[in-house]
């Protein structure tokens, strides 16, 4: 199962895919057959090239630079197999579809029309909370969801 989404701290445009894969499958006898842990590095390689052939076939990106970000190495296409989502666990329909803005990580201050965003330490940011004006607030992820509801080459991966 592969969901897009576009969550990021402090309402930042952060497109990403998340994905549930299972580590085995069943046998003819119906047993289950764990499979080794995958290999982070090669996953990525393959990812990597996969999604720049894609852009390349729709003429999104021109062949050249294509060809350098294979060898980019942080070409922004990359796979994190850090989360692991127990068979039992009811967190996997919560991990994939996440809602884009988290409200335990918001505090909105109605009189002084503000929203304080709060999240771990962001490097990007330098910070762990940010408080934006609320119509910037607003602004923010309305731009995010108008990127998002134009994008229909998503709908074809």
């Amino acid at each position: 199962m592969i969901a897009y989404a576009s969550a990021g701290d402090f309402a930042r445009l952060n497109p990403h895919l998340h994905g549930i894969f299972l580590e085995g499958g069943s046998d003819r006898q119906g047993r289950f057959v764990h499979v080794p842990s995958l290999d982070v590095d090669t996953l990525s390689q393959y990812f990597r090239s996969t999604m720049i052939a894609f852009f390349l076939k729709r003429t999104l990106i021109n062949e050249r630079p294509g060809r350098n970000m294979l060898d980019w190495t942080h070409s922004g296409f990359s796979v994190d197999l850090s989360v692991k989502i127990p068979a039992t666990s009811s967190k996997a329909r919560e991990y994939i579809a996440r809602a884009p803005v988290s409200l335990k990580k918001m505090l909105v201050e109605e009189h002084a029309g503000s929203v304080l965003s709060r999240s771990e330490y962001n490097s990007y940011f330098r910070t762990n909370s940010r408080l934006f004006p609320a119509t910037e607030f607003l602004a923010e992820l309305l731009a995010r969801f108008a990127k998002l509801c134009g994008t229909a080459i998503m709908a074809e991966i």
